[in-house]
């Protein structure tokens, strides 16, 4: 067995919790102030927009949690797109401007690098600032693989798994839209009509609300850890 199949083994076995000593170490390289980013995206089949492919990945919104200090409050900043047409150039600005240019930027997974390298690629005119904010990112996901593990993870480090495990008081119980699929869905219904009038309105502040706390996992996540 590798390490991390160890911990598994003697936390299934013995019902406790395993912390490696390496996880003061992995959180000391995340630097104050910190963001926690998440993303949202639709695909469809047939293209949304004109002069998209099939299937193309377009960035839709994101959730952005600031906090200066593991006790520090924090802020939420959010966007989301105008179902309608393509916002992306605009996402991409908005997501400039509130990141600013210090801290780390935490994420959890390797999705948000993707995007933002898509982005860079899309818009060359921004590529400095976008590789500016790539070189702040710091992945949560590894931290946990390798150095944490809980017997209710289950086999999975889904931050759908890890944050009941970890973080007991925080769900994702009762939202309208309560993981990425649902999103993906209730976005594309919107842009080709199949949602209209005031049920539009409806369907963004779910879609809000699921993208914020999607970063309000990593915030408490990140306060569990330290």
């Amino acid at each position: 067995l590798n390490e991390r199949q160890k911990r598994m083994k003697y936390a299934a076995l013995s019902g406790n919790t395993v912390v490696d000593p390496g996880l003061g170490p992995a959180l000391q390289n995340i630097d104050w102030p910190c963001y926690y980013l998440d993303f949202e995206t639709v695909a469809t089949v047939l293209p949304l927009y004109n002069g998209h492919g099939c299937h193309r990945q377009v960035l839709t919104q994101f959730s952005i949690h600031y906090r200066e200090g593991i006790d520090a409050n924090t802020r939420h900043s959010e966007y989301l797109a105008e179902a309608t047409r393509d916002c992306e150039r605009e996402l991409a600005e908005h997501l400039i401007e509130t990141l600013g240019d210090c801290g780390s930027i935490i994420v959890y997974s390797s999705f948000e690098e993707t995007r933002i390298k898509a982005l860079r690629d899309a818009f060359p005119d921004l590529e400095k600032r976008l590789q500016a904010i790539l070189r702040r990112l710091k992945n949560l996901l590894p931290v946990i693989e390798d150095h944490v593990y809980h017997p209710d993870f289950r086999g999975s480090f889904s931050i759908k798994k890890v944050l009941p495990a970890l973080v007991p008081d925080l769900s994702y119980a009762g939202l309208d839209v309560a993981d990425g699929d649902m999103a993906i869905t209730r976005f594309a219904r919107m842009a080709r009509g199949e949602i209209s009038g005031d049920a539009v309105e409806v369907t963004r502040q779910q879609l809000l609300d699921y993208c914020k706390m999607d970063t309000l996992a990593m915030v408490r996540l990140h306060e569990t850890l330290c």
